[in-house]
């Protein structure tokens, strides 16, 4: 462990960890073996979860796929994360990455993942395990990646919308 790292209370780092310069783990991650975290990396942040007192905007255009009945004016209050992050064996994170801890379950990484630099991995995402996630990806709340995908530069993922076409296949093209 280099200098300038902290390990909060509650976290668990396995056998043979390099964990470089000003890395932050957070409170309730677990860390498997052998694993390699580059400097300024964030393990276990507070998740980016808001809700609105009334159902809000973004609840209607998801459950309606775009259509709003009326704009209105709304506020967010902020859900803290209650989660855990757990990485598995053979994880290597790169410069400044970010992994959120799950709102209320964990966010998981898998055996013999790599994350490049830059790369966000938000509340609650499940990625597989031997996958390569490259420079920028970012990786919307709840997301789940299978086994060995591989993510190139700059790609953001996101989960279905309620009710949109998950086969896979593109549509026809009308007319």
């Amino acid at each position: 462990i280099a200098s300038h790292v902290s390990v909060a209370e509650g976290a668990t780092i396995g056998d043979d960890a390099l964990i470089l310069q000003g890395a932050r783990i957070g409170a309730r991650v677990t860390v498997g073996d052998r694993f390699i975290c580059q400097p300024g990396a964030v393990i276990g942040a507070d998740g980016f979860s808001f809700v609105t007192p009334e159902r809000s905007g973004v609840e209607e255009i998801r459950e309606t796929l775009g259509e709003r009945s009326e704009i209105r004016q709304q506020s967010w209050t902020r859900i803290h994360s209650l989660g855990a992050v757990t990485l598995g064996d053979d994880v290597e994170v790169g410069a400044n990455v970010c992994i959120d801890r799950g709102t209320i379950r964990a966010t998981r990484i898998g055996d013999r993942t790599k994350l490049d630099n830059l790369v966000h991995v938000a509340h609650n995402v499940e990625v597989g395990a031997d996958c390569l996630l490259c420079a920028m990806v970012g990786i919307a709340g709840s997301s789940r990646i299978g086994n060995r995908v591989v993510l190139a530069g700059q790609v953001g993922v996101v989960r279905p919308a309620a009710g949109a076409a998950r086969s896979g296949r593109p549509s026809p093209a009308p007319g």
